[in-house]
């Protein structure tokens, strides 16, 4: 007979490694740094030919903050390595960097760290991870009717969880006897808020033109009251178990096509704004 196990579900914040001397390991190599002003700063050149002519460039993260690009193009360099993430996305033992110990986090994804944190002492329990919930049922938690009433939309790219999808996998889990600890449970796969957006359009033939702030600078300026973390979980841990989980879009596709709106989306849809969905986007969860 099995032992007492708790279950934790936790709406994820981002993970990642916390040591940005270790960033410049990604193509390490292939780039000198650069500053958050985009000036060159010592590093390794990029070599096309080691034996012939060498073409500069430079290797960044979002380490590196906002990069004046012009000002790396003027400094001769022809080429820049980007890196997005550490492979597949942030694993289970990432160390969180989106807390009240790291930086200036939202308090929801502070609190959601914290309590990480004070249940990772405990041997016999799971903590399962969703990020930004949805599924057919529109309602205002829901992130597809979230997109459809939105004023504006803020476009970024993550991973996502079907509420069903997590529900069965989590139940999985605990009948497979599986080990105790974190996992995230999120639908393999990421996308962007601009591909939900064009899924919405294609699924419904809605005629209504979705608007998308130009950048991160113009949202936080005149939409978002706190930070986002916006981030993709690598779900290998899960699916190594046997634990199916549908890939995102193919869930994204299903529950827009079962979709059962309210009268408020239908009138989002057909372009009728409210105040109350004009503020939307500024008060929304930030997770």
């Amino acid at each position: 007979m099995r032992g007492f196990i708790f279950a934790t579900l936790l709406l994820a914040s981002c993970a990642v490694g916390g040591d940005p001397a270790g960033d410049s390991k990604a193509g390490a190599g292939l780039g000198s740094d650069v500053d958050s002003t985009g000036s060159p700063q010592i590093g390794i050149l990029a070599r096309v030919c080691a034996a012939g002519a060498t073409t500069k460039g430079v290797d960044v993260s979002y380490y590196n903050g906002k990069i004046d690009w012009t000002k790396v193009k003027a400094a001769g360099n022809e080429f820049a390595f980007i890196r997005i993430s550490d492979g597949t996305g942030f694993h289970e033992n990432d160390t969180p960097n989106f807390t009240f110990r790291t930086n200036h986090c939202s308090f929801y994804s502070g609190t959601k760290a914290l309590g990480e944190e004070a249940l990772r002492g405990f041997n016999n329990g799971y903590i399962w991870r969703l990020r930004i919930p949805f599924d057919e049922y529109d309602h205002p938690r829901n992130f597809l009717t979230k997109v459809q009433r939105y004023s504006k939309v803020h476009n970024n790219v993550n991973s996502l969880t079907h509420r069903g999808d997590f529900v069965r996998a989590c139940l999985d889990l605990w009948e497979r006897g599986a080990r105790t600890g974190i996992y995230n449970v999120t639908n393999p796969g990421a996308v962007t808020t601009r591909q939900v957006v064009e899924r919405i359009q294609q699924v419904f033939k809605t005629n209504r033109k979705f608007e998308f702030w130009k950048d991160d600078t113009e949202f936080y300026r005149f939409a978002a009251k706190t930070h986002r973390s916006n981030c993709i979980l690598d779900v290998s841990k899960l699916l190594a178990t046997g634990v199916k989980m549908r890939p995102v879009q193919e869930a994204l596709k299903d529950s827009l096509e079962r979709w059962q709106p309210t009268a408020d989306t239908l009138r989002m849809l057909a372009g009728v704004f409210t105040e109350e969905n004009e503020v939307s986007e500024a008060v929304g969860v930030a997770g």
